[in-house]
Parts: C-alpha cells; sequence; structure tokens
C-alpha cells in the first residue's frame, strides 16, 4: 500500500515538469487508474476480513478451485498479519517516507543512466523513462518483459524528445541490465539478512 500511494505521489508531483506525447499520455492515465483502482481493491478486501474477524480462507478457495479468488484471498492474509502498520501512524509515516526515497532514488538511478547514455539528462526525461518504464514492468507478460521494456522506453524517448531510434534502444537495454543487477544484487544482500535460501523462497509460493 505505502509503496502504491507513494507511486501516486511521485507520478503526480512529476506529470507538470515531465514532456509526455500524447499519444502516451492516456496510457500513463489509465495505468495510474488502474493502481488505484487495485489499490482500493486490495483495502476493501482487508476491510472485509477484519470485519468477519478472521483472515481469509486461501486453502478452501484453492480447494474449490477458484485460483483468482484465491490469490485475492492471499493478499487479503498478507494485509491482515500487516495491518499493525496502519494502526501506528508514525510508523506508516516512516514507511511512507522510505517507499518515496526509494521512487526518487530510482528516478536519480536514471538521471545518471542518461547522462552514461552520452543523452542529455534532464529531470524532464528522467521522470518520463521512470513514468514508462515503472508502468511496463507493474505488468509483466512474460519474464523482464525484455523486448518490450526497451520498445516502450525507446518509443517515448523519440516521440519526446529530439533523439534516434538505436540510440534509444541501446539506452534502454543499458537501463533494463542495471536496474536486474540492482535487484538480484540487493535480493540476495535482503535474503541473506533474513536467513532464506533459494530453496525457502520458493517454497513461499
Amino acid at each position: 500500500i505505502m509503496l502504491a500511494i507513494a507511486l501516486v505521489v511521485i507520478m503526480l508531483l512529476q506529470l507538470p515538469f515531465v514532456n509526455v506525447p500524447a499519444r502516451f499520455g492516456h496510457m500513463i492515465l489509465a495505468f495510474g487508474g488502474v493502481i488505484i483502482v487495485v489499490l482500493l481493491a486490495v483495502i476493501g478486501l482487508e476491510a472485509f476480513s477484519r470485519r468477519r474477524g478472521r483472515a481469509p480462507n486461501t486453502d478452501l478457495a484453492l480447494a474449490r478451485g477458484h485460483q483468482a479468488l484465491a490469490l485475492m484471498f492471499a493478499i487479503g492474509r498478507g494485509m491482515h498479519q500487516g495491518q499493525s502498520l496502519l494502526r501506528r501512524p508514525r510508523t506508516a509515516t516512516w514507511a511512507l517516507g522510505a517507499a518515496l526515497a526509494s521512487w526518487a532514488a530510482q528516478i536519480a538511478g536514471i538521471y545518471a543512466a542518461l547522462a552514461a547514455a552520452d543523452i542529455h539528462p534532464t529531470i524532464g526525461r528522467a521522470g518520463l523513462v521512470f513514468l514508462v518504464s515503472t508502468l511496463v514492468q507493474l505488468f509483466p507478460f512474460w519474464p523482464g518483459n525484455v523486448g518490450l521494456f526497451q520498445a516502450a522506453v525507446a518509443q517515448v524517448l523519440v516521440q519526446a524528445y529530439p533523439i534516434d531510434f538505436q540510440h534509444a534502444v541501446a539506452f534502454a537495454v543499458g537501463l533494463q541490465v542495471i536496474e536486474v543487477c540492482l535487484g538480484v544484487g540487493l535480493g540476495f544482500w535482503f535474503l541473506s539478512r533474513e536467513g532464506l535460501s533459494l530453496a525457502d523462497v520458493r517454497g513461499l509460493r
């Protein structure tokens, strides 16, 4: 919830400074709406489970063959277990601040990547790449959205700024490599901090 709220806030703050092509503006608004709807649905499911006085029964839903319902129940159970955060305003504020900082750090990383790719970096360009790349990765059609990620980032850069397509594609490839390396590297570090192995993580499924 905190990450989703922070993402919507960051997007709204960026929009006045980002040169979004008209054909992509509606897509960004639509995806932002999807985030809000999903967020409200999860909160509603949590409120429903709290009213019933117990966490949703994921196993029962799976036994009945309702995989989609079981997925929502699993989200609801996670919300039910983590709802203590929402009861502590000070902790929730720290969590929201950390979420905002994480998205801001990603924008700063994109800014540095633009400079490394010899594309004149501006906050507007970094913000535009952040918006498009984040929205594309929210819905993984295949592992890593490889190809789709590059096409979306390159196309929006070409449409918004005087950048040739080949240069934009090369930048998008490098950006995804950087993001994957960071995700895997930090992921392994956090797994080791939690004392979890890859086998343990696979078991969580």
